[in-house]
Order: structure tokens, then sequence, then C-alpha cells
């Protein structure tokens, strides 16, 4: 809700709500980058535009609509028959496509970077920064009839960076930079966890051949439930 960062003579939108996303649609496919993108992250973008303020009630200042339309959003992308990986990528990019604000809020320099961090930590996996950040730049975009809340460099709460006060857009490609950097450092600190393949059901059905009074088995970590489903307990494989 870029509303809640910028001075009275900002606070207006040029568009309703319906209007701002299909505006968030038409910049993100006017970027040269959204070519570059397979078609399932096409998809995925195309979807967030419409579905990222789904949540938002019209002229308000909404701290919680990311999180809120993130949810919803998950589940009306059932009817989308989308993949597994495509309906995660679809409820983090929507989840945090106000990444900027958080960032630009921060009160003091020590904040900034446990922020970037934390923006770092949530946009790591695959191209999410890249998609991110470019949404980030269409939802500016689509603030007023012409580009002018993306370019604007005066007005409150456009940050100063090197002594220089920037756009809102120049500082989403700064910040998006420095957030590059983090996700660099991350990747070597993340472990490598063991992975225990799963057989199906029908299989571990067969292996059964003992069930004991409280449901455990003749396997490690699996029970019978009383309705004779199967449950495998993670934490004793």
């Amino acid at each position: 809700d870029w509303s809640s960062d910028v001075c009275s003579s900002d606070l207006s939108h040029d568009f309703d709500i319906f209007k701002h996303s299909l505006k968030v649609m038409q910049k993100i496919v006017q970027n040269p980058k959204y070519n570059k993108l397979n078609e399932s992250d096409k998809k995925i973008m195309l979807l967030a535009s419409l579905l990222h303020d789904i949540t938002k009630g019209e002229g308000t200042v909404d701290q919680h609509h990311a999180n809120e339309s993130s949810f919803d959003s998950f589940f009306i992308a059932k009817k989308f028959n989308l993949s597994r990986d495509e309906e995660i990528k679809l409820n983090e990019l929507i989840k945090h496509h106000e990444w900027l604000n958080f960032v630009n809020s921060s009160k003091d320099e020590q904040q900034l970077v446990k922020r970037l961090k934390d923006t770092a930590y949530d946009l790591r996996h695959d191209n999410l920064l890249d998609m991110a950040l470019m949404f980030t730049h269409a939802d500016l975009k689509a603030v007023k009839q012409n580009d002018s809340f993306h370019e604007r460099t005066d007005g409150e709460r456009r940050t100063t960076i090197e002594g220089t006060q920037r756009s809102f857009g120049e500082s989403a490609d700064i910040y998006a930079d420095k957030i590059r950097n983090l996700i660099e450092q991350l990747k070597p600190s993340q472990p490598l966890l063991p992975v225990t393949p799963i057989p199906k059901a029908s299989t571990i059905e067969k292996a059964i051949t003992t069930v004991n009074n409280d449901g455990s088995t003749n396997i490690k970590g699996i029970y019978k439930d009383k309705d004779g489903l199967i449950v495998i307990k993670f934490n004793e494989l």
C-alpha cells in the first residue's frame, strides 16, 4: 500500500484497485525482462498482478493486505491447475510484493541491515528476487496515469542513499543489488539436509506386519490410526 509511504500530495491513486491491478499487468508485460521469463514465470507474474491487492479495501491504508492477499490467492490459484512449485512462487511473490516499503521504512541503519537480510532470506529461492523487483517497478508505475510516482525524487519517505534522495524506482534497484549480494552470501551457509525417500502408501501397507496398541508398527516412524490410515512421524525416521 504505497499510500502509507508518501506525503499528502501523493496520497490519491489515479485508479481504483481493479484498474490498478490491470495497470500493473500492463506494466509487467511492457518490461523487456518479462519476455526473458519462461512461460511458467510469465503466468505467475500475470496472476500476481491480478491477485496482489485482492483483500485491500478501496481507498484504505492496509498494512496487512500483502499477507492476507497471499493467503486468499493460494486457494484461488487452485482453480488454475498450477503445479505445487507455481503455487508456492505465486504465494511468495504476493506475500512479499511490498518488500521495498518494508526496507524503506527502516528507522535506522541497524534496522535497515536487518530488514535487507530478512528480505534476502524471503526472496532467496530461484529467480524470485528478480520477479519481485520487476513486480515492484510495475506496482509503482501503476499508481498514477504516468510514471511520476515511480520516478519522483522529491516527497516524503523517498530514501536518501549515498547523499542523494532517490525515487522509489531507484531505491528498488539499489536495494535489490544489496539483497542479491546477501543472497549470494546465504548460499554457502544453507545446510544440505539429508532427504529420506518416502515410498508409496501401498508399498508401506504391504511392508507392515505388526500394529501395536499405540498404532506403532514394525517400521520405525510408521503408524496406523484407528481408521487404518498410515501416519508418518518424520521426527522418528
